[in-house]
């Protein structure tokens, strides 16, 4: 199935002329209008181009925009807010994101901080919802858990576009270029790697290098907090590193959904068991004090990156949990 496009440009007169006669020969029309709050500004709009289109004519629109550099080129996925603008987004990129638009974003490194925080801030209410379903009375414990992992879901999407933003700022580019963002799987194992731990392998044995959770435990215990012990429960570790996929154990790929979409489904949602056929109301195997506890370890997480994020000018100071927690100088006291 092709996919359709519209194609936007925003400049002079002659501009949208000139996107004409690149456009015109493929037998799609363009509607060149006047921009009605400035007369020396116009739109020339493409609509319905097909992806199949756009590739045959990727070096004119190319070739158009580096003779052009200050106009506004846009390819928009139809009925979606997927874009590839040309000022942001890489041209080698283009073939991908005309071949699967809603995996690609490319957002400028001057809008990443906001992204990350709203990415904490959210995992944050999350958790400050399922905190106040267990002050209920007769609470749905499937119903907290899916709050939570929702929240680490959250708290990986902050952590990856951190990641991806120091990248492309080492690489000297003025955007992110990111196909994880829309992934659960990218995002919980993101989550999971620098809270828990990751994986390595010494000899013929599997073992796990120190995460996030160790150095909060330590920060903890060192604290003299009355909740010390309760938050450093080692089930919440386990509950971590279950949200990793078990790839390393596979000797070739398998494909499988990701244990966190798996938790999250089974919170939610009924269920039919083939092999005993019946049906499976939304549950979850932890139990009450352990949903309690991971929500105030998360809380405290995702305070600590939101005022990491308030904290610093530049976004390329800006430590991801584990960095920031491993780190000498961070104080636990200082997070509300």
């Amino acid at each position: 199935m092709s996919n359709f496009f519209q194609i936007r440009v925003k400049g002079s007169y002659e501009n949208a002329q000139d996107f004409q006669k690149i456009i015109l020969p493929c037998g799609n029309r363009v509607n060149v209008v006047e921009d009605t709050s400035n007369p020396e500004v116009w739109h020339a709009i493409a609509n319905d181009i097909s992806g199949k289109i756009i590739r045959g004519k990727k070096d004119d629109l190319r070739k158009y925009w580096i003779a052009n550099p200050k106009l506004t080129l846009l390819i928009a996925a139809k009925h979606q807010d997927d874009l590839f603008d040309f000022a942001d987004a890489p041209f080698e990129k283009l073939e991908e994101f005309l071949e699967n638009p809603k995996r690609w974003i490319f957002p400028p490194l001057s809008i990443l901080p906001d992204g990350c925080k709203k990415c904490f801030q959210n995992a944050l209410d999350f958790t400050t919802s399922a905190e106040n379903l267990l002050g209920q009375r007769n609470i749905l414990k499937h119903h907290v858990a899916f709050f939570l992992v929702t929240a680490l879901e959250e708290f990986g999407k902050g952590l990856l576009i951190l990641k991806e933003g120091t990248n492309a700022k080492k690489a000297g580019k003025n955007a992110a270029v990111m196909s994880s963002f829309r992934s659960h799987y990218e995002k919980f194992e993101e989550m999971s790697k620098q809270l828990a731990g990751e994986i390595q392998r010494v000899g013929g044995m599997y073992g796990r290098k120190k995460g996030a959770w160790d150095y909060l435990v330590e920060h903890l215990q060192a604290s003299g907090r009355p909740d010390a012990l309760e938050l450093s429960d080692p089930d919440i570790l386990i509950i971590l590193r279950r949200m990793r996929h078990p790839k390393e154990f596979y000797r070739e790929e398998v494909k499988m959904k990701h244990p966190g979409e798996i938790y999250r489904e089974q919170t939610l949602y009924v269920d039919y068991a083939g092999s005993s056929k019946s049906w499976s109301y939304p549950q979850t195997q932890w139990s009450e004090r352990q949903l309690g506890i991971l929500a105030k370890l998360l809380k405290i997480c995702c305070k600590i990156m939101i005022k990491e994020i308030n904290a610093k000018e530049r976004f390329e100071d800006i430590r991801g949990i584990l960095d920031l927690v491993s780190s000498p100088d961070f104080n636990l006291a200082s997070v509300s």
